[in-house]
Parts: structure tokens; sequence; C-alpha cells
């Protein structure tokens, strides 16, 4: 996780989660994402000249949102963030269902 928080910028020198994107974390944990997040992303780190390549944060999502913690919180009707902490949408049923599938196949490992 520590490599998560990294590439969302906290190392910044400051301390918490005050780095790129301060408002997809609700302390030290990540928010829901909205959907398709990952081309905000790209845009937003071209766009600012980040030091971050496409690689190391397509690993960085797939590790967050394939974690145990935050698959256990996709609950019917949670908000999902954009990068600005701005809530874009809710999670649906299905999605939580298949959430619910996914972690407990982590589980069973």
């Amino acid at each position: 996780m520590a490599e998560v928080t990294r590439a969302a910028g906290e190392q910044t020198g400051d301390r918490g989660n005050s780095g790129y994107w301060p408002g997809l974390f609700d302390g030290q944990q990540a928010r829901l994402l909205k959907i398709n997040i990952r081309e905000d992303f790209f845009h937003d780190i071209e766009q600012r000249g980040l030091p971050l390549s496409h690689k190391v944060l397509r690993r960085c999502l797939k590790s967050i949102t394939r974690s145990p913690g935050y698959l256990s919180r996709i609950l019917t009707n949670a908000p999902r963030y954009d990068l600005d902490g701005e809530v874009q949408g809710y999670v649906t049923e299905l999605e939580s269902q298949l959430a619910l599938e996914r972690l407990a196949l982590t589980e069973d490992r």
C-alpha cells in the first residue's frame, strides 16, 4: 500500500494524504473511485506534468481496487468520487454483488 499512497502524491513531504489527489482519501483510506477514473488520472498527469507513469498508476489502481478493504466498502448506493473528491455517481446493486463475489474469492486464497 505504500507504493499506492506514494503514487497518489504523498511523497511531497507533507504528512497525511495531501498529495496529488487528496480528495480521493478519507484519512488513510482510499474512497470509492468513479467508474472510468483511470482516463481522468492519465489526463491530469499529463496536464500537470506529474512524475507518474501510466504503468505505475495502473498498478496502483489495481492494488487499491482489488484490496479486501476497498472491495468490502463497495455497497449499494455508496458514493463514488472523482479526482477532486466530488461525488460522481453511486454503486449499483450489480457492482456491489460483483464486489462481494470478488471479495469471497480473495478470502479463499
